[in-house]
């Protein structure tokens, strides 16, 4: 029942979050069983099986809200090219482009190798070299200014994102993420869980 109720929960087909999701809230029945085991002769065990279905629901709930707000699908176009790449939203990226003070969007070179390409042969006029001394290192990245950028809805609709520049970044990004938006960029995070969100 446990899966069943995952599933409908998270309204979602990522069958490694469904089975997640299940795993966790057969770990918590299994912890409301030994509690009432042990709390036998109380009036406990007829409230534990609700506090625990509480408790599943809360850790779910949870769960899709911090996936909605920080985890976005961001498509960025340049000169007809166009790449579509998950990013993860990074209050602490702070990196500007100096002369619009506009913020930047770093994305593994190998998440948009198009766009990695194609900067690399842009005019210097076109791009900005931007210094770094972070993501396990330091040098420069060199950026460029996209004809269009917008985050991806759910439901396959789309809003357009805060102007930004796109740094490709030839290294990896410690961890899973292959993008680090801006803090801007959480303006249309709050639009999705508003938008899609009970």
């Amino acid at each position: 029942a446990c899966f069943p109720t995952a599933f409908v929960l998270l309204r979602r087909k990522n069958a490694s979050r469904v089975l997640e999701a299940g795993v966790s809230m057969a770990a918590i029945s299994a912890v409301c069983a030994g509690f009432a085991m042990l709390l036998a002769d109380t009036v406990m065990p007829t409230l534990l099986p609700a506090l625990g279905a509480l408790a599943g629901a809360a850790l779910l709930r949870w769960r899709r809200s911090a996936s909605v707000h920080w985890q976005i699908d961001v498509c960025v176009e340049k000169r007809g090219l166009i790449e579509r790449f998950p990013a993860l939203i990074d209050t602490g990226n702070r990196l500007r482009e100096h002369q619009s003070g506009m913020p930047v969007l770093i994305v593994e070179s190998r998440a948009i190798p198009a766009l990695a390409r194609l900067a690399r042969q842009l005019p210097e006029s076109e791009t900005r070299r931007l210094p770094f001394g972070v993501l396990g290192g330091g040098g420069q990245m060199r950026c460029f200014f996209p004809d269009r950028v917008r985050v991806m809805l759910p439901d396959g609709r789309e809003r357009s994102a805060p102007p930004c520049w796109i740094a490709p970044f030839d290294g990896a990004i410690p961890g899973r993420t292959q993008a680090l938006a801006p803090a801007e960029f959480a303006q249309c995070c709050r639009y999705k869980a508003v938008e899609y969100r009970e």
